[in-house]
């Protein structure tokens, strides 16, 4: 069933809203930066029944963004496959990863995307299912190991070189090798093929986000709707071979709830996905001269 032009109004209304993060404290928040003009766009928008953010209206909103190497673009077939990609010049964009400043007390995105400067935010890092401030396998942030690595578990690493990202099989992980560096997984994309096996379509589906790693360029992506992981890496390698890009990794986030990708640039700040929830760790992309 389609969606009522008025209903949608209603839901455009509702999530591109203009909002100011309180403070409680004006001792403890005297010098903490102000967050410019926001969108907020929920993955699921509760109700009766609940309403998903469209792929036009996620476009739309983060096309608003204007980043020097930066390009906002998407996939759309249909009610099951929908997903934002947000491409990146290494070139002009610097990677890190965020955490807040004490272990397992988490740190929003709001919190993650309060500084001056201008990117891209993706997330999450994987955490436990009992507790989601708790990590699950390997986070090192500057030499400093706040996870320690999992060999049964999730099956690749993400790390940071002084030349970009670098995905790597986390059997083959040396302590010491990244600076910085995540375990995630699974390779939805290894090498340039489709690592995800059709048994993937018979499990429920889930909002998803990932990174691609793609020659000169890093692409981010997050599903507007839940997706499988085998239809996430199909639809993205169609992308790229469209795009003519040649992509060799594809590496999948922890999703669902965790699922969040935002920009900053002069015309504020947009997230898709819970910004006030708080993670364990993300990515962020600084904007170069």
């Amino acid at each position: 069933m389609h969606a009522s032009f008025s209903s949608i109004s209603k839901f455009i209304a509702v999530v591109a809203t203009v909002f100011m993060v309180a403070c409680t404290d004006p001792d403890q928040c005297s010098d903490r930066p102000a967050l410019r003009p926001t969108t907020s766009l929920p993955l699921l928008q509760t109700g009766h029944p609940p309403v998903r953010a469209t792929y036009e209206t996620v476009l739309a909103a983060f096309n608003q963004h204007t980043i020097p190497g930066l390009k906002v673009s998407g996939v759309n077939q249909g009610i099951d496959t929908s997903m934002l990609l947000i491409e990146l010049d290494n070139r002009r964009f610097e990677p890190s990863i965020v955490t807040a400043d004490r272990v397992n007390t988490g740190l929003s995105p709001v919190d993650a995307m309060r500084s001056g400067s201008y990117g891209v935010l993706i997330g999450s890092s994987f955490v436990s299912a009992g507790n989601p401030l708790i990590p699950v396998g390997l986070l090192r942030k500057r030499d400093q190991v706040l996870s320690e690595l999992q060999i049964h578990g999730y099956t690749r690493i993400l790390g940071l070189t002084p030349h970009g990202l670098g995905v790597i099989g986390h059997r083959v992980y040396e302590r010491d090798l990244f600076a910085s560096a995540l375990q995630l997984g699974p390779g939805i994309v290894e090498q340039g093929e489709l690592d995800i096996s059709e048994r993937d379509l018979t499990r429920p589906r889930y909002f998803r986000s990932f990174v691609a790693l793609c020659a000169d360029r890093t692409i981010l992506g997050a599903t507007i709707v839940p997706m499988h992981l085998r239809t996430v890496g199909a639809q993205f390698l169609r992308f790229a071979d469209a795009s003519h890009l040649q992509c060799d990794e594809v590496v999948n986030l922890a999703g669902d709830r965790e699922t969040i990708i935002a920009v900053s640039s002069d015309a504020g700040v947009t997230f898709l996905g819970h910004s006030d929830h708080a993670r364990v760790a993300m990515l962020k992309f600084t904007n170069t001269p």
